[in-house]
């Protein structure tokens, strides 16, 4: 199983040979060059044309040839898909190192054909034409098509890290049979190689569709993977072929394959299924004809409601480990903790010496009145719109730092805050007190000893530094990248964000300058107010998978809950500038009631902060995950909130590059006090 190893180099290369049939067949042609120690080649087949380039000497040399013929088309690398320079009128230049080879695939350029597919979201699907049944794209003969086919349809979809990142080649590694009516679908492990970074292990359920009466399947657009030509029994088969997960049969047959405890067995491991003891009080029993409802929202997986009763979510980017979300959510159960949809099973793929990789958490269903998000929305609508029709004047700005929300308010200003945010004050400060409840209980589930707390050490305090240092310098050079192409006025924003790039660290390595005698635990992990339902005017916490982006063992980290804390009053700011943007756009004069609304919005956050903060730490007094000092405590939150906004500004960089504007703004505003000392 090691990728770096010879045996797979080797593995590849014959993947290759066969994936281009040019190498071994059809014409050749070779190209004159000045340069005698270079041998240069083309192998054309069909519709394949095939450039090689190989330096014959121990030395560097450098040649130039005449590829007119081919101009306009682009030499992509047969072995890692890396796009070269288009071919033009003039020589070809190319330098070689010692005993190099260079093999090409010459190709129309594909950036014209992506641009449309992004445009238009309905596209052609490819096609692909199998010499037996359709599952003959999944493992036989025809899966080098297929496999051709995929990053196109991967690269489309929302729970694939897009990030810019380029796919140079994706190979099915692993396809488990699962036998449904007289059919079956497939759990396809699929492994992407990207340009730069790791190779990462995506789940991608696979079932066919046959036309019906001529017709083909007319489910969603974004279910269809390709059309597939079969044949069966001398008989002429199309159909499509898609995302099993909008197969209900499909879904059907993994709830059973819980329920009945069974194995599904592939060539190189074991999806195994965990039945785990709420599967029955959670109503798993019988749900063969309850509805389905498929949902995408959570861009790391795919969740599938089943009636009233389960739903059952299948990560797509996975690798080794056990997934945070089966991880806390059994421990939490077992430490009693009601505050948490109650576990009912698991699917995971198990391979010999190697970890376990979790492919799929089924949990019940939680009754609930919507999210914390939403219900922060509703509140900052009827917020804003009494903002609007008083005439008190506009609230004094105050900077989202850590000494800000711990300084205690006096009661008359804690009584104007009353009146003026309202009754979400009460609910976010329950909200805080319910937090350190959760963090209290993932500290007490310490018969796992991955749940067992450990001592926040100096060396926990350098790995936090220089962690955020290195996400820091990441996030710092995609910003002066794509600064040009943000509109106004997020590009001023980011223009004074980079100015303060050593403000940044400065401030960020504070963490070092004292020891913080506390203890890590196990966290939530992607902390906001989505990850909040409200239920029966209570709250239950979901989505324990943490960062997607991480690998399962950076999520399996332990650290200071404080890090959740910071995640929350960040996403109570990203509640407030979204519901201030919604409220200017209604407005006639949008630009004016946006100014007119900062100073309201920003009032609204201080206070709900402030009442989720100290509610929080009067629930987890005397706890020891959180620092016993003052000056301690406001050092690492303010590490943490800085932190935090970084993390934003990177996510929507890489995501949704339409909303950089707020942690933008985040960071300027938690860095007030350094901007206003170098204005």
């Amino acid at each position: 199983h090691n990728h770096q190893s010879l045996l797979w180099w080797m593995k590849g290369l014959i993947a290759q040979r066969k994936r281009h049939k040019a190498f071994g067949r059809g014409s050749l042609e070779f190209l004159q060059s000045a340069n005698q120690r270079v041998l240069a080649f083309v192998r054309r087949y069909e519709n394949e044309q095939i450039l090689v380039v190989a330096n014959r000497s121990r030395f560097v040399q450098g040649v130039e040839l005449d590829l007119s013929d081919f101009r306009g088309l682009v030499p992509i690398d047969v072995i890692g898909r890396a796009e070269f320079w288009p071919i033009g009128d003039r020589p070809y230049a190319l330098t070689l190192g010692p005993h190099a080879i260079y093999w090409f695939s010459l190709e129309p350029s594909r950036v014209p054909e992506l641009a449309m597919a992004a445009v238009h979201q309905e596209v052609p699907l490819p096609v692909v034409a199998t010499r037996g049944a359709w599952d003959d794209a999944v493992h036989g003969e025809a899966r080098t098509a297929l496999e051709d086919t995929l990053p196109d349809y991967v690269r489309g979809r929302p729970w694939f890290r897009k990030a810019g990142r380029q796919i140079l080649a994706l190979h099915i590694a692993e396809a488990i049979p699962v036998p449904y009516d007289d059919t079956h679908g497939y759990i396809a492990l699929v492994r992407v190689i990207l340009a730069d970074g790791d190779p990462e292990t995506y789940v991608l359920p696979l079932a066919f569709a046959p036309d019906h009466e001529g017709l083909p399947w007319n489910g969603p657009v974004e279910a269809r993977i390709a059309r597939v030509q079969s044949i069966e029994q001398d008989q002429v088969i199309n159909g499509t072929l898609i995302d099993a997960m909008w197969n209900p049969r499909f879904v059907e047959e993994l709830l059973e394959t819980i329920a009945h405890g069974r194995h599904l067995r592939g060539k190189g491991g074991t999806v195994v299924s965990r039945r785990l003891p709420d599967f029955r009080s959670s109503g798993g029993s019988s749900t063969s004809q309850l509805p389905q409802a498929i949902s995408e929202e959570n861009h790391s997986n795919t969740t599938v409601r089943i009636g009233d009763r389960l739903i059952l979510k299948l990560f797509r980017r996975v690798d080794e480990g056990t997934n945070p979300e089966l991880e806390i959510g059994i421990a939490l159960t077992g430490a009693g903790f009601p505050r948490v949809p109650r576990i009912a099973g698991a699917l995971e793929y198990e391979r010999k010496r190697l970890e376990s990789m979790t492919l799929a958490v089924l949990h019940g269903v939680v009754a609930n009145e919507g999210t914390a998000w939403q219900a922060a929305q509703e509140a900052l609508t009827d917020y804003f719109e009494r903002a609007l029709a008083t005439n008190a004047t506009a609230p004094a700005m105050i900077a989202p730092t850590a000494a800000a929300l711990l300084a205690l308010p006096d009661q008359e200003h804690l009584a104007l805050a009353r009146r003026t945010v309202g009754p979400f004050l009460d609910a976010i400060s329950l909200l805080g007190r319910r937090t350190a409840e959760l963090h209290a209980a993932l500290t007490s589930a310490s018969i796992d000893p991955s749940f067992v707390p450990v001592p926040f050490t100096s060396f926990s305090q350098r790995s936090l530094y220089q962690l955020a240092r290195g996400r820091t310098g990441r996030v710092m050079r995609t910003l002066r990248r794509d600064l040009d192409a943000l509109p106004e006025p997020a590009r001023s924003a980011g223009q004074e964000v980079l100015a303060l790039e050593p403000v940044v660290l400065q401030r960020l390595r504070a963490v070092l300058a004292h020891k913080i005698p506390a203890v890590a635990i196990r966290c939530h992990g992607d902390y906001h107010l989505d990850q909040v339902l409200l239920a029966g005017g209570d709250y239950v916490f979901i989505d324990f998978e943490g960062e997607s982006e991480l690998s399962v063992g950076e999520r399996q980290l332990k650290r200071s809950p404080l890090r959740d804390v910071a995640s929350m009053i960040r996403s109570l700011d990203f509640a407030a500038q979204v519901a201030q943007e919604r409220r200017a756009a209604a407005g006639e004069t949008p630009d004016e009631l946006r100014l007119l609304l900062e100073p309201w919005a920003r009032y609204w956050h201080h206070w709900v902060s402030t009442s989720f903060l100290t509610s929080y730490l009067e629930a987890a007094k005397g706890a020891l995950f959180v620092p016993a000092e003052r000056e301690q405590l406001e050092i690492l939150l303010d590490v943490y909130l800085l932190e935090r906004a970084i993390a934003e500004l990177d996510h929507d960089l890489n995501n949704t590059p339409g909303r950089v504007l707020i942690p933008l703004q985040g960071i300027l505003q938690i860095l007030e006090t350094e901007r206003a000392a170098t204005a």
